[in-house]
C-alpha cells in the first residue's frame, strides 16, 4: 500500500464563536500513533495518524477515545473506526462516506441511461418551438417557454403559497414565518453575489439571500431556497445541536419537491398559456440538469477518476474525448454537437467536490416521487414526508429516505422519477398545441 495520513480534523466554538479547543493525544492504532495540532481561535486543530507502506492494520476494527477541552469544560467520545475494502475507487469512497450501497449507485445508472429517450423528447420540444430541423447544444440555452409576466415580491409570495398547500397546514404555517419574519434579502446591489443561497447556522434561524428580478426564476429561487429555510426550521425544532448539519443528499429533497409543486401548480393554475408554458419548462430543466446532465456527468467524474488512479494523466484531449462520449450516449442523434461540445468540462466546478453531482441526482429522483405522490392525493406521503423533514443527521440518508418508501437501490424510485418527467412533456405539449 501507499503511505498516506488519516487526518481528523476538530475545532471548538462557544455558540457561533469559534474558541480555543484542545485534545488529548488519543491512543494508537494497531501501533501508529497520533500527532496532535490542536485548534486555535482562528485555525482548525488537526489529529494525525501517519501510515507508511509498512503499517499492518491487523485488526477489522477497533475503538478510539479523544477527550476535548473547549470552553472550561471537557467532553469525551468514543468513536469506531473499521477496517474496510468497500472505498476501492473515487466513487465508491464516496458511497461508503455517505453509507449509500453501491446498489443504489448502480441502479440510477442503469435506469437512467435505459431511458435516454425520454431526454430525446424534451430535445424535439426545442425543435417544434423553434421551428428546428437540426438542433445544436447551443440551441438548449434559449428558453423554451417565453413569459414575460412580472412578479412583484407579494405576487412571488402568493404564488408560493398556493403552490405549497397540498403539504398541509404545518408545512405552510412554517414557510409563511419565512416571509412575515422577513428572512429573505430581495434587494439587488453592487457586490451581491448572483444566484440564490440559504444560510442555516445550526442556532439560529436561517436566512435566505437572492436578487430579486422579478421574473418567474426568481419565483421559483423562493420556493426552492424556502424549502430549505423550512426543513432547518424543522431540523432544529426536533432535534439537539449536534444533529442539525443534514446531509446534503437529504437538504436538496427538501428545496427540489417544492420546485415540482411550483410547476404543476403553474400547469394547472396559470393565467395564461405562456405562464402555463413557463411552468413545466422550468421542471423540465431542472430535471434534465439534476436527473440526466448529474448522472451523465456524474458517470464521467467516476471514469476519470478511475483513469487517474491507474497512473495516468487527465489532459485536455482526454477530457475532451471523455466529453463528447458521454454527449454522444446522451444525446443521440438529437443535438448535433459542434467543434467546442468537448471542452464544457472546463467550466464544471463540481468536478472538484468529489462526486457532489450524484446528490443531485438521487435527491430529484426522490422529490419527483414525493411531489407526485402528493399531488395525486396521497396522504400518508404528506404525512411520511412531514416526518422526513424532522430527521436529524443522526439517520443515514439510505435510512431517512426509507421513511418515504423509496428504496435507493430498487429502480422504480428512478423511474417513477423518469415517468413524471415524461408526463410534464405530454402536459406541455397538450398546453403548447391548444389543448388547454
Amino acid at each position: 500500500q501507499a503511505a498516506f495520513n488519516i487526518d481528523i480534523p476538530f475545532v471548538g466554538y462557544k455558540g457561533t464563536t469559534q474558541v480555543a479547543c484542545t485534545v488529548a493525544t488519543p491512543a494508537a492504532i494497531c501501533g501508529v500513533s497520533a500527532s496532535v495540532t490542536q485548534a486555535t481561535a482562528s485555525a482548525v486543530g488537526h489529529i494525525t495518524y501517519a501510515l507508511t507502506t509498512s503499517t499492518s492494520i491487523s485488526a477489522a476494527s477497533g475503538t478510539v477515545t479523544l477527550t476535548f477541552t473547549c470552553g472550561g469544560k471537557q467532553i469525551t467520545q468514543n468513536y469506531t473506526w473499521t477496517r474496510s475494502t468497500a472505498a476501492t475507487n473515487g466513487v465508491n469512497a464516496k458511497l461508503f462516506e455517505l453509507n449509500m450501497p453501491k446498489k443504489a449507485y448502480d441502479s440510477l445508472i442503469k435506469t437512467v441511461e435505459n431511458n435516454v429517450i425520454s431526454l430525446s423528447n424534451y430535445f424535439n420540444l426545442y425543435k417544434k418551438v423553434y421551428n428546428l430541423k437540426d438542433l445544436y447544444q447551443y440551441d438548449i440555452n434559449l428558453e423554451l417557454a417565453n413569459n414575460n409576466k412580472k412578479y412583484s415580491i407579494e405576487d412571488a409570495q402568493r404564488l408560493c403559497l398556493d403552490a405549497i398547500k397540498p403539504l398541509g397546514d404545518d408545512y405552510y404555517k412554517h414557510f409563511k414565518k419565512v416571509f412575515d419574519n422577513h428572512y429573505i434579502d430581495y434587494a439587488q446591489y453592487e457586490g451581491k453575489c448572483s444566484g440564490g443561497y440559504s444560510f442555516a447556522p445550526l442556532d439560529l434561524n436561517s436566512r435566505i439571500l437572492l436578487s430579486y428580478n422579478y421574473d418567474l426564476e426568481s419565483v421559483s429561487t423562493i420556493i426552492h431556497e424556502g424549502g430549505h429555510n423550512v426543513h432547518h426550521q424543522f431540523v432544529s425544532e426536533n432535534n439537539p445541536v449536534q444533529y442539525r448539519e443534514v446531509s446534503s443528499l437529504v437538504c436538496e429533497v427538501a428545496s427540489l419537491t417544492n420546485e415540482c409543486l411550483l410547476s404543476s401548480y403553474l400547469a394547472e393554475n396559470g393565467k395564461t398559456k405562456e405562464e402555463k408554458l413557463s411552468g413545466i419548462a422550468n421542471i423540465l430543466n431542472v430535471m434534465v440538469s439534476n436527473l440526466f446532465g448529474a448522472t451523465r456527468e456524474g458517470h464521467m467524474e467516476s471514469d476519470f477518476y478511475d483513469y487517474a488512479m491507474k497512473g495516468n494523466a487527465l489532459t485536455q484531449d482526454y477530457m475532451n474525448e471523455l466529453t463528447i462520449k458521454s454527449y454522444e450516449k446522451y444525446y443521440g442523434s438529437s443535438v448535433k454537437l459542434d467543434e467546442y461540445s468537448g471542452y464544457s468540462w472546463a467550466r464544471r466546478s463540481h468536478y472538484y467536490m468529489d462526486f457532489y453531482l450524484y446528490n443531485y441526482a438521487f435527491c430529484i429522483s426522490v422529490a419527483s416521487y414525493v411531489a407526485s405522490n402528493i399531488l395525486n392525493g396521497n396522504k400518508d406521503m404528506k404525512d411520511k414526508y412531514i416526518k422526513f423533514l424532522k430527521t436529524g443527521s443522526n439517520v443515514d440518508p439510505i435510512d431517512a429516505f426509507k421513511i418515504l418508501g423509496a428504496d435507493m437501490d430498487d429502480e422504480n424510485v428512478y423511474l417513477s422519477a423518469i415517468k413524471y418527467f415524461n408526463s410534464m412533456i405530454d402536459k406541455f405539449n397538450s398546453i403548447y398545441e391548444g389543448g388547454e
